[in-house]
């Protein structure tokens, strides 16, 4: 268990003995939450390309309110992945952690 990940405490409370951070670990270290997190990456894209032709739309449309929504909805998503990451892998300090990572 925490393969590469070198932070003893994540945010100096959670150990890695900890049974909340070694849960978050699991989980975000799963295949099934790669291939979530890389699915919402992919809908958000095409979400953004669809957002180019939603400037004909005024601002208070109903189309444009859906619009405001899923983008809010993508960014809690978002929030969540990288608040549990930083949480199971600590956030900057030490080798292994969330934002170390080229890919975050």
């Amino acid at each position: 268990m925490y393969t590469g990940v070198s932070c003893e405490q994540s945010f100096y409370l959670l150990g890695k003995e900890n049974r909340c951070r070694k849960s978050i670990y699991l989980v975000q270290s799963a295949k099934w939450f790669d291939n979530l997190v890389m699915l919402l990456i992919g809908l958000n894209s095409v979400k953004l390309g669809a957002d180019t032709y939603l400037r004909d739309y005024e601002d208070g449309s109903t189309v444009k309110q859906i619009s405001d929504i899923i983008d809010y909805g993508f960014n809690c998503a978002f929030a969540i992945e990288a608040f549990l990451k930083c949480i199971a892998l600590g956030l900057i300090m030490d080798r292994g952690s969330y934002l170390r990572d080229g890919w975050n």
